[in-house]
């Protein structure tokens, strides 16, 4: 992993796989559909920024403030999201499929039409989340705290479709 985090600030569109960006503070920053593939954003200060559409696969957010951040359709497919801020962000049409979550804070976000597959959501504070029309399969939320979850379309195993 190159360490460029004392050298550079990432940016909207901008392609930053592999790097190493522990600590790096982007609050308020707009990384628009900017690429962290496998990166590594430890503790890293997004408070507040852009991050509409942004490809986060595999990356390491542990720790992370992402609170009232903007991640509306945001891909953070197998990332490590253990005890990350995301109060109050809005993470509409994300898809956090196979992520780690234990220990993250949801409260007041917005996760409607998100896609929650295969997630532990262990230890998670999901209260006063909105849930609206959220995909969740096969999830688990031991010693979570939760409001209400009548709105999300949960699946313990997917429907068998047998397609022409």
């Amino acid at each position: 992993m190159a360490e460029l985090r004392d050298e550079i600030k990432p940016v909207a569109g901008g392609s930053y796989d592999y790097t190493d960006l522990r600590g790096v503070n982007c609050a308020g920053a707009n990384l628009e559909e900017a690429r962290f593939y496998r990166s590594r954003l430890v503790d890293a200060a997004l408070q507040g920024a852009n991050l509409r559409r942004a490809y986060l696969f595999e990356a390491d957010l542990e720790g992370a403030d992402l609170s009232n951040a903007d991640l509306r359709g945001a891909f953070l497919t197998e990332a490590n999201l253990k005890y990350c801020n995301f109060s109050g962000a809005n993470l509409a049409g994300a898809n956090l499929s196979g992520s780690k979550l234990t220990g993250a804070n949801f409260r007041g976000a917005n996760l409607s039409k998100a896609i929650l597959a295969r997630i532990n959501f262990n230890g998670a504070d999901l209260r006063e989340a909105t849930l609206d029309g959220a995909f969740m399969y096969e999830s688990t939320f031991k010693g979570a705290l939760l409001d209400d979850l009548s709105k999300a379309v949960y699946m313990q195993r997917p429907p068998f479709t047998n397609a022409p």
